[in-house]
C-alpha cells in the first residue's frame, strides 16, 4: 500500500513541477511566496459534493515547490529500488528531485540527489548514443520513461513528442526543424549528425531529430546522462565534489558521443554540454529560465514564456486569475 501511494505521489510531484514551470514564473525570478503557479488540489474529487475542492485559487510557486519536494521525498523513501518496466522507483524520485533542487539553486542538494541515482548501480549509459532512443522498452539509461504502444500512445492525437518532432514519413507532423548550421557540436561528435531529411505538414523539406523518429516507442522522461551533468554542474556551483570530479562526469557523456575529452570544466562548460546532450528533450527552456538567460529575443521573464490559464478552467473556477499579458 505504501508503494502504491508512493507511485501516485511521485507522479503528482512530477506533474506539479511541470505545471508550475508552464503556468508560473520560474523559481529563479524570486518572489516565490507571491508569484502564482497553479491550484494545489490534493484531495480526491469523487462525488458532486467534492466539486468545490477543485475550485481553488492558484497557489504560489513556493507552495507548489514545497508540495513537489514533499511528494518526491515520500516517493524516494517508499518506492522500491527496482520495479516493472515503466513504473517508478526510488531512483526516479531522486532524479526528479535533482531537477527541482537545481531549479531552486540548491546545488549541494541537487548533486546529492543525482548522486543517489548514479551510485545506485541500477543504470548505465547506453553503449552508443543511438541506442538511447526509439526503443520498445526502457534502455539501461532510462531512469523513468513513458511506455508507448500502438494501443496506448499520445503520438496519434497530436500531443506526443513523436508527433511534433518526426517527419511525415514516420507519421509525425514535422513541426520542429533542426537548423544544421547552428548545431553546437565538434566534428566527430555523433550527436552532430543525429538527424534525417524529411518533410512536414507546412515544410517541403527539412531536417528532423532522430531522437523521436519512430512512433510507439519509449518517451524518455529522465535518463542517466542528465544526472551526470546535473551532478557536475551542481558540484561546481556548490564548491563540492559529491560522488565524482565534475570533469569526469562530463567526460562520461562526451566519450559516449565520441567527442573529445576535456582536461577541466567550468559550470558554463557543463551547461553547454547539457544543451548538446539533451537537445530536443524539452530541457533548454527550463535551463535558460533557471539561469536567467534570454530565450531568443525574449527575456526569461517575458509574459509569452508562460502559458495562459485556459478559458475552460476559468469558466468553471472563478477563483482563478489570468497570467499577465493575456
Amino acid at each position: 500500500r505504501a508503494a502504491i501511494e508512493a507511485e501516485a505521489r511521485f507522479l503528482r510531484g512530477l506533474v506539479y513541477f511541470h505545471l508550475s514551470n508552464l503556468f508560473g514564473k520560474p523559481y529563479s525570478a524570486g518572489a516565490v511566496t507571491t508569484n502564482l503557479a497553479v491550484p494545489l488540489i490534493l484531495d480526491p474529487i469523487i462525488a458532486q459534493a467534492d466539486l468545490e475542492k477543485g475550485r481553488q485559487a492558484r497557489a504560489t510557486v513556493d507552495a507548489v515547490h514545497k508540495q513537489v519536494v514533499a511528494d518526491l521525498k515520500f516517493a524516494a523513501e517508499n518506492l522500491p529500488e527496482t520495479n516493472e518496466n515503466g513504473r517508478a522507483t526510488r531512483y526516479a524520485a531522486y532524479a526528479i528531485l535533482s531537477r527541482v533542487y537545481l531549479s531552486e539553486g540548491l546545488y549541494e542538494e541537487a548533486a546529492g540527489a543525482a548522486n543517489e541515482v548514479i551510485e545506485s548501480g541500477e543504470f548505465a549509459l547506453a553503449s552508443s548514443f543511438d541506442k538511447v532512443f526509439n526503443n520498445a522498452s526502457n534502455s539501461p539509461e532510462d531512469v523513468f520513461a513513458i511506455q508507448q504502444t500502438n494501443q496506448s500512445n499520445a503520438g496519434t492525437v497530436d500531443n506526443g513528442l513523436q508527433t511534433f518532432y518526426a517527419g511525415r514519413t514516420y507519421g509525425g507532423r514535422g513541426d520542429i526543424i533542426v537548423n544544421t548550421d547552428e548545431l553546437p557540436y565538434e566534428d566527430g561528435d555523433v550527436r552532430k549528425d543525429f538527424y534525417y531529411e524529411d518533410y512536414g505538414i507546412r515544410v517541403n523539406d527539412g531536417f528532423y531529430s532522430m531522437k523521436w523518429q519512430q512512433p510507439y516507442k519509449v518517451y524518455t522522461v529522465v535518463r542517466l546522462a542528465e544526472l551526470y551533468l546535473t551532478r557536475a554542474e551542481s558540484n561546481l556551483r556548490a564548491g563540492t565534489t559529491i560522488g565524482a570530479d565534475p570533469v569526469d562526469d562530463v567526460n562520461m557523456v562526451r566519450e559516449r558521443a565520441n567527442a573529445s575529452t576535456l582536461a577541466a570544466v567550468t559550470a558554463e562548460d557543463v551547461v553547454q554540454e547539457r544543451l548538446r546532450e539533451l537537445a530536443y528533450e524539452g530541457d533548454k527552456l527550463w535551463t535558460y529560465k533557471r539561469l536567467k538567460r534570454n530565450v531568443g529575443s525574449y527575456t526569461y521573464l517575458n509574459d509569452k514564456l508562460i502559458l495562459p490559464i485556459p478559458q475552460r478552467e476559468t469558466d468553471v473556477n472563478t477563483n482563478l486569475t489570468q497570467n499577465q499579458g493575456y
